[in-house]
């Protein structure tokens, strides 16, 4: 990105916070939700096996919202607060850029996800993908590990499983309790 056009990103991201002052803010739960009348994911379940017992894979809106979707119906059980743990991810993952960069320099995450500045990109776009930056400053926003699982749907020699099966923890971790992601496409 040019000079000019970051420039500009930053002049964005600024007012934005100053219009986001005066809007309501979701509190994240602190308890466990119930899950009247979700869909079970049958095939991330036959995907998964025997290997996950105890957790059943839930239907999200697949609509490049993905992540977020799956992170409200976790924390809430619904996907309405989508939207507002994009934003705050967003924020997170721009304001603490040296925090994930630095963290991620031995780990093969800038590997196989796009740039860290790309990664800030999409995260500031409803509808964009999410990658494991994403994921990692997401942990952040809700206080909790997320356990990433990227199911075998490549064959066992596919990169990503030993990279992208793993726990992303907050910066400065408040919770030991953590919600599962399971990767999809």
């Amino acid at each position: 990105m040019s000079t000019a056009n970051q420039n500009l990103f930053d002049d964005a991201v600024r007012l934005e916070r100053i219009f986001l002052r005066s809007e309501p803010k979701v509190v994240i739960c602190t308890q466990p939700c119930t899950y009247n009348g979700l869909v079970q994911d049958r095939t991330a379940t036959k995907l998964l096996g025997q290997q996950w017992t105890g957790s059943i894979p839930m239907v999200v809106t697949g609509d490049g919202n993905c992540l977020f979707n799956a992170i409200s119906l976790a924390l809430f059980g619904h996907e309405n607060a989508s939207s507002e743990l994009r934003l705050k991810t967003f924020f997170e993952l721009y304001d603490y850029e040296a925090f994930y960069r630095r963290t991620h320099v031995k780990t093969f995450i800038p590997d196989i996800s796009p740039s860290l500045a790309d990664a800030i990109r999409h995260c500031a776009q409803t509808g964009s993908y999410s990658c494991a930056w994403t994921i990692h400053a997401a942990s952040t926003v809700i206080g909790k590990p997320i356990k990433s699982v990227y199911p075998v749907v490549n064959g066992p020699g596919d990169y990503n499983i030993k990279i992208l099966n793993t726990i992303f923890k907050p910066r400065g971790s408040r919770s030991r309790h953590d919600i599962t992601i399971m990767w999809s496409g």
